[in-house]
């Protein structure tokens, strides 16, 4: 936003807003060192703030810096796309309800809030795939339909998933659980990852069946069709 006159011959200092890098900058130059993609934040004339990265470089003569070269390519987008996801990370790290992401290309969890984990008795899920953590779950519905919502954008929900887990004593236990899974999109539209809500529907489950015999309930390791495929 400046106009020649207001930019030309004035220290670069001027329009950075991390003093401590502009010494950075200056220093690796005069030590003949160039810059590789360096980000940094430039002030604009109308007090806004650019983020960009800056590629250079130097040329010497009699071991003394000429003068440099460089480029600076405005970063904005992709470092406020970047501040978006660690606020929506954040979000999800302190919802109140069990909350999980599992990322492209091969959908592990980049992120599992604490809820999350000990709703399976799981301390790190973190660069696991889903049937990494719960083995049960391989060739069930649940990691059909995990692929299927990543795949296709369609959301899918499971009201009573059986899931057998060790309780407080380490003794095997049938829970039930609601199972949400929606499509994560990153800011150019493309699926880019699935976000799995989960709710302990145990208790409710069996308050409904009032002492009676539950229906039959498809469990994780039955009808590994995919969703809406129809395969038995």
């Amino acid at each position: 936003g400046y106009r020649w006159e207001e930019y030309v011959g004035r220290h670069i200092a001027n329009f950075h807003a991390a003093a401590e890098l502009v010494d950075l900058i200056l220093d690796t130059m005069l030590s003949g060192g160039v810059l590789a993609d360096q980000p940094a934040r430039l002030r604009c004339k109308n007090g806004a703030i650019r983020h960009v990265q800056m590629r250079s470089s130097n040329f010497f003569e009699d071991g003394k810096l000429r003068y440099s070269v460089c480029f600076t390519r405005d970063d904005t987008e992709r470092n406020e796309s970047a501040a978006a996801s660690a606020q929506r990370d954040s979000m999800l790290l302190e919802a109140p309800v069990a909350v999980a992401l599992l990322m492209a290309p091969d959908l592990r969890f980049r992120l599992a809030n604490r809820h999350f984990c000990e709703l399976f008795g799981q301390r790190e899920l973190v660069g696991k795939r889903l049937v990494e953590a719960l083995p049960q779950l391989r060739h069930g519905t649940l990691e059909a339909a995990l692929e299927h919502v990543f795949e296709s954008g369609q959301s899918y929900c499971d009201e009573a998933l059986a899931l057998v887990l060790p309780d407080a004593g380490g003794m095997p236990l049938e829970r039930f659980f609601k199972i949400n899974l929606e499509a994560v999109y990153n800011d150019g539209g493309e699926r880019h990852g699935v976000m799995a809500v989960a709710v302990d529907v145990t208790q409710a489950r069996r308050r409904r069946a009032g002492g009676r015999q539950a229906p039959p309930v498809r469990t994780a390791a039955c009808q590994g069709g995919r969703p809406g495929s129809g395969a038995p």
